[in-house]
């Protein structure tokens, strides 16, 4: 996705020496804002000369209308 594209959430991913080591949920970074500032943040307690690694990745969910289907139900 170029930089104009909208993401659903970001996550921020943590490794240290190669091996998973914390990642954020889908819910807790919403926009870039949020996401620059827990990124900074983390940074600074997560030192790469510790071995970390952090990895931010935009996230795109997609959805499709269920409307139809549902309506099709007999379910309650």
């Amino acid at each position: 996705m170029g930089n104009n594209e909208t993401y659903t959430h970001y996550e921020i991913n943590i490794s240290k020496n190669g091996t998973h080591f914390f990642a954020t949920t889908p819910r807790s970074l919403i926009s870039r804002r949020e996401a620059i500032a827990a990124y900074k943040v983390l940074k600074e307690k997560f030192l790469a000369s510790e071995g970390y690694l952090l990895t931010v990745t935009g996230q795109v969910a997609y959805g499709r209308v269920l409307t139809a289907e549902f309506d099709a139900t007999e379910e309650n």
